[in-house]
């Protein structure tokens, strides 16, 4: 009996953050601020050989003023061709400046350490980043620009990732990344802020001096992206914007294998042990409900016991996320197939249980 009482408290839980997301979702509005200052756009790299040009290429040809256009890219020691390619882009374009990474080992965060040396030798009041293997469309500066009203201080987009291979991991990578879509944008319509990508956000130069830079989040080898936006909410009166345009969505183009991406995803959740308890709290009891409302299923269908009710909460679970996706397609125009969908339910779940315990523990390198 107890087992059953769990299991329906796990699903009032579950679908009540469900709920609240979709809630979230729906509170997002177009932005409309025209106004044009200088913009910085950063993007950190090494060993991008493959990816280079296009992400060079995308951010050059941007519909924007190259007179307010800075670009700064920070090779971080790369030995693959990837400088000689970004020398020959310095002596065609002036507003792009190439820098060299000063990371020492002594140094935790590889990435925050390259971020901070670019914008300090940057110039924008309006700071963009993004990665090198992510490809900006024509607008999306203006598109992120447009969110930047008198009182917000950072604005987050969305970013896909894609396979060019069309693999059946790469399917699963592109609903994992609408998955953290739908976590950053619905909280950030709540007023909240969880997560984003740092793929596809910016911030106000005014916001990151007054926080003094990275320094209270070097201690994380990740958290570039999601621990300085909780700081931005915590620490500071300015506002944060989801942008819901389709202009600001920049696209990640990438090929990984399951050894690849369960080294990048246990180095991005190893920032959440330095979250608030709150947020902590917040996830685990959406990890633990999501995994006891499969569990209950399994072990009903095993011991023949309380089969009707497993058989309601685990259709209704997978509804609402379904449903839940099928919203957050629409706002992110991207189409998502059922099949899928439930591979990815049995994936999320899978890696979450390997991945996130051991992201706490022991040492997570950059790269």
């Amino acid at each position: 009996m107890w087992f059953l009482v769990f299991a329906l408290c796990s699903a009032l839980i579950y679908f009540l953050i469900i709920l609240l997301l979709r809630l979230g979702l729906s509170c997002l509005h177009p932005c409309f601020e025209t106004k044009l200052i200088l913009v910085t756009i950063i993007v950190a790299m090494r060993n991008e050989f493959k990816n280079v040009r296009l992400c060079l290429e995308a951010l050059i040809n941007q519909n924007y003023p190259t007179d307010l256009l800075e670009i700064i890219i920070v090779d971080d020691g790369s030995s693959d061709g990837t400088s000689e390619i970004l020398a020959d882009y310095q002596k065609k374009y002036f507003y792009l400046k190439i820098l060299q990474s000063d990371f020492k080992s002594t140094d935790l965060s590889r990435k925050k350490v390259a971020l901070g040396q670019a914008i300090s030798n940057s110039s924008g009041e309006i700071i963009l980043f993004t990665d090198a293997d992510c490809v900006p469309p024509p607008n999306w500066i203006r598109s992120m620009l447009a969110c930047f009203e008198a009182d917000v201080g950072l604005v987050v987009g969305f970013s896909p990732i894609i396979d060019p291979t069309n693999s059946l991991m790469g399917k699963l990578l592109l609903l994992d990344s609408i998955a953290n879509g739908i976590a950053a944008a619905g909280t950030i319509g709540l007023g909240g802020a969880i997560t984003c990508s740092g793929r596809n956000m910016g911030y106000r130069r005014e916001v990151y001096n007054e926080l003094n830079g990275f320094n209270k989040i070097m201690h994380s080898v990740s958290g570039d992206d999601d621990l300085f936006l909780q700081l931005v909410h915590k620490e500071t009166e300015w506002k944060i914007k989801f942008s819901p345009d389709e202009d600001s969505f920049v696209p990640a183009y990438q090929t990984k294998t399951l050894k690849k991406f369960f080294t990048q995803k246990r180095r991005h959740l190893s920032a959440g042990k330095y979250y608030n308890f709150k947020l902590q709290a917040a996830y685990f009891l959406f990890h633990l409900s999501n995994l006891f409302l499969c569990a209950f299923f399994l072990v009903s269908m095993i011991l023949g016991q309380n089969i009707f009710f497993a058989i309601l909460l685990l259709i209704s679970k997978l509804l609402i996320d379904w449903l839940l996706f099928i919203a957050a397609g629409k706002d992110f125009n991207v189409r998502i197939k059922f099949k899928y969908f439930l591979i990815w339910e049995l994936f999320f779940i899978g890696y979450h249980l390997v991945i996130a315990p051991t992201s706490w523990f022991g040492k997570v390198k950059w790269k």
